[in-house]
């Protein structure tokens, strides 16, 4: 029988965001490795991934000091974190799992430095450009593998990125897709603990009780481009009566999209459900809904909705989203429409919400997805894996 392996591997990162608690406390029970996890922050960069952390996690997590500069006004904020270099040196840690972000400096020299203390070094990151591969040059291209080549492994956010490293003649042995996922327990514990008639009594409360219902959540700004779900609303309307886009979330974009639907004769169709920071409360919301739509950027906001049963609705400018819209399989798990195009957002939401036979397959593969291949067990193992690799190479 072969020995267990305990060898000592510590995660970094910038943040601690609600939605990792899972893949954390998994990865700090694995019966494989000793993790153990630093980052700079309690809670995350936005208000909502901070919200629902416990005061104590079922973990141990070390807080550490993180140095922030901006070279550039214009630009993000850079970052460092003295406590990689710490370990990259130390002789605690086997492996270091480093965030390969180009804004946080310190993961390049920590790497250089572990591979020469003889450390195991595992990068996890997005490996593209934000805005896809198009707006990397050959520099930043030939610049983006080197520093790849310091990693023993590298977890990838998804298989979006890995095909298209396999597509650029990458050998990708040493590459990990890890199907960036949320936590799925809390949320599948409401939806177990909430009962028809609780629902029921919601949805009338509501005013969502009977009605074909497109959800938005997410700020109210101009980058998510939900001006185009409220004109797509007469069109949709026109074919779906009882169809209505609830909108959830607050931003500066609020009160023009009041006017918005003032002006188009759809206030009725169009609830503006404000800021919903409970738990409890957005899975009656979600439970109430049809479909996803997300007029502009797509991200997480598609795993939530698939925990729900919720096929999404995105535009086509496939790089411009993030790495969980490779989940969006149009005609199995949702459909995307012409960007910027609001009669095109009207009538694949008409031909969603008007084929329900279609509608409950995509229903059933939606959840099927995130219980297969999306979830914290998944992402889990994906770690152990490729810290398997690492030690072995």
């Amino acid at each position: 029988m072969e020995k267990e392996r305990k060898e000592k591997v510590i995660l970094f990162y910038r943040y601690l965001p609600h939605y990792r608690l899972g893949l954390y406390e998994l990865l700090y029970n694995s019966p494989k490795f000793d993790y153990s996890f630093f980052v700079g922050q309690k809670g995350g960069e936005k208000k909502e991934e901070t919200l629902h952390l416990p005061d104590e996690t079922p973990f141990p997590v070390q807080y550490r000091r993180m140095w922030s500069f901006q070279p550039l006004k214009k630009k993000n904020p850079m970052y460092f974190q003295p406590g990689e270099i710490a370990a990259a040196l130390g002789r605690k840690y086997n492996v270091l799992i480093l965030n390969a972000d180009y804004h946080v400096v310190s993961y390049l020299l920590a790497s250089i430095l572990g591979r020469l203390c003889g450390k195991k070094i595992i990068h996890w990151g997005h490996a593209v450009p934000r805005k896809g591969p198009e707006k990397e040059g050959s520099f930043r291209w030939w610049f983006r593998k080197l520093a790849n080549r310091l990693a023993h492994a590298f977890l990838l956010y998804g298989n979006r990125e890995y095909n298209l490293y396999a597509e650029r003649g990458v050998d990708m042995k040493r590459y990990f897709p890890v199907n960036n996922a949320l936590d799925t327990r809390p949320v599948q514990a409401l939806i177990d603990a909430l009962s028809p008639q609780e629902l029921e009594t919601f949805q009338k409360e509501k005013g969502l009780f009977g009605r074909r219902v497109l959800i938005y959540t997410g700020r109210l700004i101009k980058e998510k481009q939900v001006d185009l779900g409220v004109a797509a609303m007469p069109r949709i309307l026109a074919k779906i009566p009882n169809a209505t886009l609830l909108l959830i979330g607050d931003g500066p974009e609020m009160d023009n999209l009041k006017a918005q639907a003032r002006q188009l004769q759809v206030e009725d169709a169009v609830i503006f459900a404000g800021g919903v920071y409970d738990d409890a409360t957005l899975t009656k919301y979600y439970l109430s809904s049809e479909v996803a739509v997300s007029p502009g950027y797509i991200g997480l906001m598609i795993n939530h909705a698939f925990m729900y049963g919720l096929p999404a609705l995105t535009h086509d400018n496939y790089w411009i989203h993030a790495p969980e819209v490779i989940m969006l399989q149009p005609g199995e798990t949702g459909a995307f429409f012409k960007e910027n195009n609001a009669e095109d957002l009207a009538d694949k939401a008409i031909e969603l919400l008007g084929n329900p036979e279609k509608l409950a397959k995509m229903r059933d593969n939606c959840r099927r997805l995130i219980a297969t291949e999306y979830n914290e067990r998944y992402m889990a193992d994906r770690f152990d894996k490729a810290v398997e690799y690492a030690l072995d190479h």
